[in-house]
């Protein structure tokens, strides 16, 4: 009986983009979360991490293209994220900010 061998690529995920590595770990592709003339890119992982940074930190300043998805809502003294409270990572045990 022949023995197939199943590539199994490593993938990780940051704000607006996903990476994917192969079985050496070495990079090999980055898709982008956002729209871009270029959504795929395979040749530098540099590239795929920055070469967008300087236009997309300007994102704010043209809110007829880009929008926010966990822009919070207010209610009250509470801010509601629709996604992740970026202060999750500061709560410790389950407590309210």
């Amino acid at each position: 009986m022949k023995q197939l061998k199943k590539k199994i690529d490593c993938g990780i995920s940051q704000p607006g983009g996903l990476r994917q590595y192969d079985d050496s770990g070495l990079f090999a592709k980055g898709f982008k979360l956002y729209s871009d003339d270029q959504m795929v890119v395979s040749e530098d992982e540099f590239a795929f991490a920055f070469d967008d940074f300087g236009e997309l930190n300007k994102w704010r300043e043209d809110d007829a293209i880009w929008v926010d998805l966990n822009e919070p809502v207010i209610r009250g003294e509470l801010a509601h994220f629709p996604i992740v409270d970026p202060l999750a990572k500061t709560k410790r045990g389950g407590g309210r900010v």
